[in-house]
């Protein structure tokens, strides 16, 4: 059988403060053992930011406003395979 890919925010760290209106980087690490990643999708809780299609996968958050930020990861492989990273909970604040 396929075999799920793995995936991992390795930017920010969980906790991370940042000031309203910076760019926030979010980058992830993902691989398949027994294939191809073919994306990654960045999540803000349940909404979709949006996805990088080759390594290293990233994603900016630009003009980041005010709140708290659970941001997550979600690797795709080529057999369709979906795995979710742990959650990296950020503070955006004045």
């Amino acid at each position: 059988g396929n075999q799920d890919p793995t995936v991992s925010i390795i930017s920010p760290s969980n906790g991370a403060n940042f000031d309203i209106g910076t760019s926030i980087q979010i980058k992830a690490n993902a691989n398949d053992p027994d294939g191809s990643v073919t994306k990654v999708e960045f999540f803000k809780g349940s909404t979709r930011l949006g996805q990088d299609t080759s390594a290293p996968y990233s994603y900016t958050i630009n003009n980041a406003s005010e709140g708290t930020y659970a941001l997550t990861a979600r690797a795709t492989d080529n057999d369709g395979a979906i795995t979710t990273s742990s959650i990296i909970n950020v503070t955006v604040s004045g």
